[in-house]
């Protein structure tokens, strides 16, 4: 994947799940048992354990190949990374990072033809605002999203805004906002991010210098 990326000019940094939140323990329970019915079946040898992650973080920093590790979900932080300008876009398959605030998603990465989804077009298409449109990828089904709550593409769309007011939709809506102050992240390496720290102290010490003249 890493070779792919380089021989189209792309600096890629991967991000690592960090420990999960509490509201999604109940997908927790049903990739558990999936598991264990693999295992039982004999098919669960190419299961991934954290002995894997462990040694793709070594080989990753012996290339200098830049990673983060999230403080919880890895599409959270690589939302954050995107809306912070340090990268351009999220490389994944998983919607959440949308509802995370993601501004352009790629998708379908191991297809020849992948998929390119930008916020700002969805937005001026259905003139959804932007908290509009992360309450229709809660509502579409997030992994965070309550059964009663999900709807489905078209009836997500037709009901979103007249789920505004829903005071349960708000209170999972205001989980997936993003303060860029402070990065979801556990441990780096990356080049990058470490840029953008150092360019946020500067900022803040210049603040607080104007201010106090």
């Amino acid at each position: 994947m890493n070779n792919r990326f380089a021989s189209h000019h792309i600096s890629a940094i991967y991000v690592f799940d960090g420990e999960p939140p509490v509201e999604k323990t109940h997908v927790l329970l049903k990739r558990a048992k999936r598991k264990q019915r693999l295992r039982a079946t004999g098919k669960g040898k190419s299961i991934v354990t954290q002995d894997h992650y462990r040694a793709l973080m070594q080989a990753l920093r012996e290339k200098h190949i830049d990673f983060l590790c999230a403080t919880n979900d890895a599409e959270k932080t690589c939302a954050w990374l995107c809306k912070s300008t340090i990268t351009d876009a999220v490389f994944t398959d998983d919607y959440d990072s949308l509802a995370f605030g993601a501004s352009i998603m790629v998708r379908d990465g191991n297809k020849s033809t992948m998929q390119l989804i930008d916020r700002s077009k969805i937005l001026t298409a259905t003139g959804f605002t932007d908290s509009d449109f992360t309450n229709f990828c809660l509502l579409c089904g997030s992994e965070y999203t309550p059964p009663h709550l999900r709807y489905g593409y078209k009836k997500a769309a037709l009901r979103v805004k007249e789920l505004r007011a829903n005071t349960e939709l708000q209170t999972l809506s205001e989980k997936f906002s993003l303060p860029l102050s402070a990065p979801p992240v556990t441990s780096a390496s990356c080049k990058q991010l470490l840029a953008y720290v150092a360019c946020r102290i500067v900022l803040f010490l210049v603040e607080c210098e104007t201010c106090e003249h």
